[in-house]
């Protein structure tokens, strides 16, 4: 048998580096590249920063129950300023007489 291997090396020899190549030709072809994987996780640790960022600021923004009350508040002061309205445009009017009579007054 070590007759058979020696005389015939080289053809043994090129067959185990044919069946080497093709291995590792179809583990490069199934399993990814280093660089690849780390700019994978370089990319995934960008996006899990996005993320956190995100959830914070959602975190801050106020829920259901606080815009239903704003927009009760706000509802509210709408009337307030109806109400307050009238008694401006009055006081404007008054403002402007007395602005006239003191017109008046230093012709």
């Amino acid at each position: 048998m070590w007759d058979v291997i020696a005389n015939n090396w080289p053809p043994v020899l090129a067959a185990l580096s044919l069946v080497g190549t093709v291995g590792l030709s179809l583990l490069g072809k199934t399993y990814a590249k280093r660089e690849e994987t780390q700019a994978l996780n370089g990319e995934m640790t960008a996006v899990q920063q996005r993320l956190a960022h995100l959830e914070a600021k959602v975190s801050d923004l106020p829920g259901h129950n606080e815009l239903a009350a704003l927009r009760l508040e706000v509802s509210e002061l709408r009337g307030d300023l109806k109400e307050i309205r009238p008694v401006l445009s009055r006081l404007e009017r008054l403002s402007d007489l007395l602005l006239e009579n003191e017109l008046k007054e230093k012709s």
